[in-house]
């Protein structure tokens, strides 16, 4: 398990602490300490600024025998307690602290004072608690680890012999007893301009054309796989044999292109294709809230009781996928295993249909989702010997009902093919 916080983490925090939940009871259902609890909600809380209802905003520890009037303004006959204005002008003013905060939980969330409180409070937010840490792990790898003092010594040491034309290499070889750092620090030094010498002072380098790096995909949720893998997923079918597990995948484009294809493959091989503007989690989030609303919660759960992946970055967000806006639960999602294609081989075999049409290594970039929707009608309009001669549109009816098929069909755009229309070579996108 990582040691890292998960979103998914920070949000029971969150409903642990509203409802009142202990630090040893919210840290057993994340599987940390108390103590790791503890220090992430003082770490993180912010100041809640929740005015109390019909009460001033005063937090002076003498407001309530105070007499004073007038104090913030000579034309205000407000007694100063009621009034709120006056903390910044009067001389007597302290502000009173609630001991409270000292001590567990350190928030207000659960406190039964909350609405008639008028001190400085404090909460905690599981998406800027979130988003803080990132941020502080993010500028922990950056910049050098270095003082002014021994960045100077580093300075006088390899720029003037930079600057006589000798390499980085050399320089070092000729310093090498009072350089504190490495020669590949020399070389992200100069690059970053934090030296007198620069990368114009390097003639190799300065004839060189920076590299192509793509950026990597990180996944959204490290411990996804956690209760989702293929093992698992074969006992809850086992368990479940009356439900029907939809298959999900990306086909990418050529090399150098951005967007993809989301593809899904239904009981009796009917696969819609979805284009994405890349390959993010989001927009494949985007895509599974499109079915949702638009086919509603009851028609959604029939379609995709269950659905088995890849390990790709896209789909490391299962919670956005399985939990519905409302917080309910509409789908569950496992994972084969890491490089077992082998375990999903319906969507596989299916995209050597749409391989027909879009040819590997081919860019989906100067495609639209009706292009898509009228290559998906083609290829599930052709008749499969495997559904004794009938179409996969055929099956989607057979599986699921005249109703929602046709409800499904509808909202993808789909249409059926004449037998003798049917077309499944690139032509059919020639424009």
């Amino acid at each position: 398990m990582s040691k890292h916080m998960t979103i998914q983490d920070r949000q029971d925090i969150s409903a642990g602490l509203k409802a009142g939940d202990s630090f040893g009871s919210i840290a057993r259902k994340i599987g940390k300490s108390a103590t790791t609890v503890s220090r992430e909600i003082r770490s993180h809380r912010i100041v809640w600024d929740k005015k109390p209802y019909g009460r001033s905003m005063n937090r002076c520890a003498n407001r309530h025998g105070c007499r004073l009037r007038g104090v913030c303004n000579s034309n205000c006959d407000r007694l100063c307690p009621a009034c709120g204005a006056c903390t910044k002008k009067c001389s007597m003013y302290v502000e009173e602290r609630c001991e409270k905060l000292q001590h567990p939980p350190y928030v207000c969330t659960a406190c039964p004072n909350l609405h008639r409180c008028s001190l400085e409070k404090f909460c905690y937010d599981p998406y800027y608690a979130q988003q803080e840490y990132m941020t502080t792990l993010r500028e922990s790898r950056e910049g050098f680890n270095l003082t002014q003092a021994e960045l100077a010594i580093i300075d006088a040491q390899i720029s003037s012999l930079i600057l006589q034309g000798q390499s980085v290499h050399h320089a070092v070889l000729a310093r090498n007893n009072s350089l504190p750092v490495s020669r590949r620090t020399i070389y992200r030094l100069v690059d970053k301009c934090a030296l007198k010498a620069r990368n114009i002072d390097l003639p190799r380098k300065s004839k060189l054309k920076p590299r192509k790096t793509t950026k990597p995909q990180r996944k959204i949720d490290k411990d996804c796989r956690v209760g989702r893998t293929f093992q698992e997923y074969n006992t809850y079918i086992a368990q479940h044999t009356d439900i029907m597990p939809v298959q999900m995948d990306t086909v990418l484009g050529g090399n150098g292109t951005s967007k993809v294809l989301l593809t899904i493959r239904f009981q009796g091989d009917f696969m819609p294709v979805f284009l994405r503007d890349n390959n993010t989690a989001q927009t494949v989030h985007d895509w599974i809230e499109f079915l949702y609303e638009s086919l509603g919660h009851d028609d959604f759960c029939a379609f995709f009781p269950v659905i088995l992946t890849d390990n790709g970055s896209e789909f490391s967000n299962p919670s956005a996928i399985e939990t519905a806006p409302d917080g309910s639960a509409r789908t569950k999602i496992f994972y084969c295993d890491p490089g077992a294609t082998w375990q999903k081989p319906n969507v596989e075999r299916c995209h050597e249909m749409f391989r027909r049409i879009l040819p590997s290594g081919c860019s989906f970039d100067d495609y639209t989702q009706s292009d898509m929707a009228l290559v998906a009608s083609h290829v599930n309009s052709y008749a499969r010997p495997a559904l004794s001669d009938k179409t996969p549109m055929d099956a989607l009816a057979f599986f699921y009902g005249e109703r929602r098929a046709e409800k499904l069909l509808r909202l993808l755009g789909h249409t059926r093919i004449q037998p003798d229309k049917v077309v499944l070579t690139p032509a059919l996108l020639k424009r």
